[in-house]
């Protein structure tokens, strides 16, 4: 597997007809269709009346003042590297770059530090168009038939690089949020 991954090759995963609201889906445009429409349905937020009415009475989240300011934009460090590649899972899917987990978790000091560069140098002006990408495939949930559409749940491919650089931005604004009490009880995760 790693093997085909480094070449960057597709595994193949067969398929099979499923069943979808009583109605049997032959054809992989069917079926892809189908897994389609359920993954956007899926992954729509839904937040009931009463917890958005305890967002809202929240008030706005506190502006930052010029101290808070100079703290969120400063480059990350090097130790805000660390902690972030450390969340980084071997042997997880390669996003639409290319780019392995394992790259990023092996890197060696000379390459962190380049990599810091690019993360500084994108916190200062934009995210890279490759990083912005994501594939959304369907995963057959542990157990489930094969032949079901209530079996798959989606999931997003996402830019290796990128997930390091949004666990940097996301402690550091969880930091800041804490500190001045404005994460509301409703929020679980970023």
């Amino acid at each position: 597997m790693l093997v085909s991954r480094l070449n960057n090759e597709k595994s193949f995963q067969h398929w099979e007809p499923i069943t979808a609201n009583g109605k049997l889906l032959t054809t992989p445009t069917e079926v892809a269709t189908t897994l389609s429409k359920n993954n956007a349905a899926i992954s729509r937020l839904h937040i009931s009346a009463k917890d958005r009415r305890s967002i809202y009475d929240k008030g706005p989240v506190p502006s930052p003042t010029e101290q808070g300011s100079l703290l969120l934009n400063k480059d990350f460090s090097y130790d805000e590297l660390l902690l972030a590649t450390k969340s980084v899972k071997k042997g997880n899917f390669v996003g639409p770059d290319g780019v392995l987990p394992e790259l990023i978790v092996n890197l060696g000091l000379l390459a962190l530090r380049t990599f810091l560069k690019l993360i500084n140098l994108t916190w200062k002006t934009r995210v890279p168009h490759q990083w912005r990408k994501a594939e959304v495939v369907s995963l057959l949930k542990n157990g489930k038939p094969t032949n079901s559409l209530d079996s798959y749940r989606p999931i997003s491919l996402t830019s290796v690089c990128c997930k390091v650089a949004e666990k940097m931005v996301e402690c550091r604004l969880r930091e800041f949020l804490e500190s001045k009490g404005a994460i509301s009880d409703c929020q679980t995760d970023f």
